[in-house]
């Protein structure tokens, strides 16, 4: 993980959060949050989401299945369930700070949509195995850390999705200087 984007990250949420809880930002479906103490499990019905953790920890209870995310990792959550949810780790002088994005999977599926309609009109072969059969493999799937249950994910920030946050935040700071 890079700690310079992951405090990068962190900066700007403290900066733009405004107060305790949950802010909404000018992006939709964009929120921060900043937490200076734990708090109670609470029960929810939380729609498809993407959080991460820039500083502190959270904890979700699914089912039986207890998920504890801190800096550094995040979790998915892809379609609309129950959960419990509370702010595990948390302090005047380290709050917890998140970002949330919400996943709304039918804007998603739009530009896939249109990207497979101009891969099949130019009558290229994307297949895994490349162009024409050149025999290149596709990509590996890698497991989450943390495992999943019931299509909640926890796992570990790595360098892109780190860089494209920190991407989000700087857009957020241009939407909310214009």
């Amino acid at each position: 993980m890079d700690e310079v984007a992951m405090q990068r990250l962190a900066m700007a949420i403290a900066a733009h959060s405004t107060g305790e809880g949950i802010t909404p930002t000018a992006v939709p479906g964009l929120y921060l949050s900043r937490y200076t103490r734990t708090t109670a499990p609470r029960h929810a019905v939380d729609r498809a989401i993407l959080c991460v953790v820039a500083q502190g920890a959270k904890c979700v209870l699914q089912d039986a299945a207890r998920h504890v995310y801190g800096r550094g990792s995040y979790f998915v959550l892809p379609l609309d369930l129950p959960l419990v949810g509370q702010i595990a780790a948390a302090s005047p002088e380290h709050p917890c700070l998140g970002l949330s994005l919400e996943l709304d999977f039918a804007e998603l599926a739009e530009p896939a949509e249109l990207a497979a309609l101009h891969v099949e009109a130019s009558g290229r072969d994307v297949s895994p195995a490349g162009p024409r059969g050149a025999g290149v493999a596709a990509a590996p799937v890698r497991p989450s850390a943390a495992g999943s249950a019931g299509g909640l994910t926890v796992t570990a920030l790595d360098g892109a999705l780190l860089d494209a946050l920190t991407r989000l935040g700087r857009v957020r700071k241009a939407a909310s200087a214009a």
